[in-house]
């Protein structure tokens, strides 16, 4: 509130006490006198809730509620009024300080995205018909990078069908160089984007080519919690965005969640839903975009927690999901 221009003064209350509440109330009322004022009786206990309505109402003072479910702004007192609520007025950074979480980062794509823009949706079409090659890459990737290193040769004879023509896709991109049969992945973002992030880009890019007003997507978001403590929790956000006023997290993967041990599929949604509850809050929503299509084991633990899936074949005609999904 403060870094927007408000003034913020704390009253600490029992939260279960009519009494003390309705005085704090008719306090705040006598000091400011004839100044305009306005409650917001949304969040709180009910007992909170109630005994401000009353003092308020009762001096026919403004008196708001936020229906978030229908988008309007309901004033209660001295009269009653709705107000559309239209425009994307909380940006995910205020979004995810209102829930306790810090950006690190702006959420900025990386150096060299637009260079690469063009060949996403050439990358994402070869994956699909192309399931073992990208399990191949992402498994040489991992197994050849150090920590540190600047570079890493991944023989792309290895790689299975298609390799060639994938390794000028890569080329393309600017993120690879080729070799007598290698190719040569210089620093760690490239090997990032090769090794997954592309997936991110492209969900990124899909995201703001939808084109409505006020939704800007933060990409890679980095973020720490504001809580207190030696060691201080810190996570990361593939994709995130509002629109009307709402947070929407999408988690990208481009490992294979069907296959491996420790159910990485069942670990992928149970930490998308932790994360998109905490920062999201009641009217949050969450996404998993996946490379490989999901078991229908792990497809069904996805729809009871809320969670939508866009898994294989279905990531080519993202567009249209995150249109429906939204609600746009």
């Amino acid at each position: 509130l403060v870094p927007r221009g408000i003034k913020v003064k704390e009253h600490v209350v029992d939260a279960y006490d009519f009494a003390s509440v309705s005085r704090l109330c008719n306090q705040i009322i006598n000091e400011h006198g004839k100044d305009e004022l306005t409650l917001n009786v949304t969040g709180g206990t009910k007992i909170t809730a109630l005994s401000a309505f009353q003092a308020f109402v009762l001096e026919e003072r403004r008196i708001v509620y936020l229906d978030t479910g229908s988008n309007r702004l309901l004033q209660l007192s001295p009269e009653e009024q709705a107000v559309a609520i239209d425009e994307n007025l909380v940006k995910p950074e205020a979004y995810l300080a209102a829930h306790g979480l810090v950006m690190l980062n702006k959420g900025a794509p990386p150096q060299g995205h637009q260079n690469r823009a063009a060949y996403l949706r050439e990358l994402a079409e070869f994956f699909v018909n192309n399931q073992d090659t990208l399990g191949r890459l992402n498994f040489f990737l991992g197994k050849n990078w150090r920590p540190g290193a600047s570079f890493v040769n991944v023989d792309f004879t290895q790689l299975g069908q298609g390799a060639e023509r994938l390794a000028h896709i890569l080329t393309r991109c600017g993120v690879v160089s080729l070799g007598s049969g290698i190719i040569n992945v210089k620093g760690e973002e490239n090997r990032f984007f090769c090794q997954g992030g592309w997936l991110e880009e492209l969900v990124w890019r899909e995201v703001r080519r939808l084109g409505l007003k006020g939704l800007r997507p933060r990409i890679n978001v980095r973020v720490k919690w504001d809580e207190k403590g030696r060691k201080i929790t810190e996570n990361e956000f593939d994709v995130v965005f509002t629109f009307r006023n709402r947070h929407f997290v999408i988690s990208c993967k481009a490992s294979n969640l069907a296959k491996g041990s420790g159910a990485p599929g069942k670990a992928a949604i149970y930490e998308l839903d932790s994360l998109s509850d905490r920062a999201g809050g009641l009217f949050g929503k969450a996404m998993l975009v996946s490379m490989r299509p999901l078991s229908d084991y792990d497809q069904a633990r996805a729809r009871r927690m809320g969670i939508e899936v866009c898994g294989g074949e279905e990531v080519l005609g993202l567009g249209t999901k995150l249109r429906a999904w939204i609600g746009a």
